[in-house]
């Protein structure tokens, strides 16, 4: 019984250090956004590098505690690996906090979804003027290429046009499940439609199956949108 009781003691406390080293190195992140943002500055390598300086004795103690439990510490393996393993931490507490980021760091939101948008207006690039009615035409005369029907959804879309864009968008996926990129144009109009937790939904789907890093920051962005409603 007291062998059992001075082991859970271990476990409280072990899992109480973690806990605490998480939210100090996710408020050192937090930190970090908030003045590169301020300053205008790159925020992926400096902050990680920054951050793992200056909990490297914490993030080492926790790091040789699991290696322990695994067997690993002792292992070249492991001390070759170390620094990885706690860029990996680290990128781990960054990966999970966005929506504490989101909203308690600075220009931080502001910031991200202004270049994520900015980078969508690049899908847009095939609409002219009179483009719609082209593209109508070329689709009754090819027996509705999905090529066209495609150009024309992203025209919709940036025309505001959002029901006839949702229209042509579902007529493909209906046609293509996998047609990912057909999903992303519909989950922009959800967005766009302030159908925020759909679009949220299907972004991180999509993440799931492609692993593409815009779709994970544009999951947790609609998120966010979704809870300030």
């Amino acid at each position: 019984m007291k062998l059992y009781a001075f082991a859970l003691f271990c476990f409280i406390s072990i899992s109480s250090f973690s806990q605490s080293l998480d939210e100090k190195v996710r408020d050192s992140f937090c930190e970090c956004l908030t003045l590169a943002f301020e300053t205008e500055e790159s925020i992926s390598v400096k902050c990680f590098e920054s951050i793992l300086s200056k909990h490297e004795v914490a993030i080492e103690a926790l790091l040789l505690k699991k290696a322990k439990e695994e067997n690993l510490a002792e292992s070249s393996d492991y001390k070759k690996e170390a620094y990885q393993l706690g860029y990996n931490y680290i990128g781990q507490i960054f990966d999970d906090n966005q929506q504490y980021y989101f909203a308690n760091c600075g220009k931080y939101f502001q910031k991200i979804n202004a270049a994520r948008t900015q980078g969508f207006g690049n899908l847009f690039k095939v609409c002219e003027s009179g483009q719609v009615e082209k593209l109508t035409k070329y689709i009754s005369e090819f027996e509705y290429n999905s090529i066209f029907i495609k150009d024309r959804g992203k025209c919709y879309l940036a025309e505001g046009q959002y029901k006839l864009a949702m229209k042509d968008f579902d007529h493909l996926i209906a046609e293509d499940a996998t047609d990912y990129e057909s999903l992303f144009l519909k989950a922009w109009v959800l967005e766009k439609t302030k159908r925020y937790n759909e679009a949220s939904k299907l972004y991180f789907q999509l993440y799931d199956v492609t692993k593409e890093s815009r779709l994970k920051i544009s999951g947790e962005v609609t998120k966010f949108m979704g809870s300030q409603k």
